[in-house]
């Protein structure tokens, strides 16, 4: 009889790879690479997305704003009113503040995400300027502006506007110095809080506000008429 060999049952453990060749090893680095760049890839398209989108908000505010001034200073003159003056009404106001829905249609959107009003969402003033000198003065003027009358948000009467480098931000109780002078100023102010999309934790809420200014066309200055109608508007006292 011929013997067999007993088979041994212990098996050889695979040789472990040494750490050149763990290093050297470039399996899966691709993944690696992406795990890595993919939130950053990620974050720059939020903050891209957010940008543009408050780009466009800006430029929409600015020509709603722009919008408004220059229907104002379109008013013919009222053959009742003395010295070429122009005369208008709540029911005139009104129409004007509503092209901002036509100009700036994501207001109406923002206001439902918002669950709320569409004017709490937009606030707006029109306003009528209009300067006033020393009596007597021939040249050299040092002109002062008052609001003979103001709608929606308002401006503040009573006391005389301040003036403002061009380049400041845009308020209620101020005018760009460079823009006094005699006659009368029609002035349309927008104030918007502009919430981003996906970044709103870390910056929150964005101010834009934006004013524009126009000189009436075809009138010497604008009347408002608080008789022809209720309205959210108002005339205010101007000094003599």
């Amino acid at each position: 009889m011929i013997s067999r060999p007993l088979l041994s049952t212990r098996r050889t453990r695979p040789k472990r790879p040494g750490l050149r060749a763990w290093i050297g090893d470039r399996r899966g680095v691709a993944g690696l690479e992406i795990a890595f760049i993919l939130p950053i890839l990620l974050v720059l398209a939020l903050v891209g997305f957010d940008l543009a989108r408050y780009t466009i908000y800006v430029r929409k505010a600015h020509l709603a704003a722009a919008t408004m001034a220059d229907l104002l200073a379109r008013v013919d003159p009222d053959p009742s009113l003395s010295n070429n003056a122009g005369r208008i009404t709540w029911a005139n106001l009104d129409s004007v503040f509503r092209t901002q829905l036509v100009v700036f249609p994501e207001l109406m959107e923002e206001a439902q995400i918002r669950n709320e009003w569409v004017w709490n969402t937009v606030k707006s003033s029109l306003s009528g300027i209009t300067f006033k000198t020393q009596a007597g003065c021939q040249s050299n003027c040092t002109y002062t502006p008052y609001v003979a009358w103001t709608g929606g948000q308002g401006r503040p009467c009573a006391t005389p506007l301040t003036g403002a480098a061009t380049t400041a931000q845009p308020s209620p109780s101020t005018l760009p110095a460079d823009i006094f002078g005699p006659g009368f100023l029609v002035v349309a102010d927008l104030l918007f809080e502009y919430r981003p999309m996906f970044l709103r934790s870390v910056v929150g809420t964005v101010t834009i506000r934006r004013s524009f200014y126009a000189i009436p066309r075809y009138v010497s200055s604008i009347v408002y008429d608080p008789n022809a109608g209720a309205g959210n508007a108002w005339v205010c006292t101007v000094p003599a």
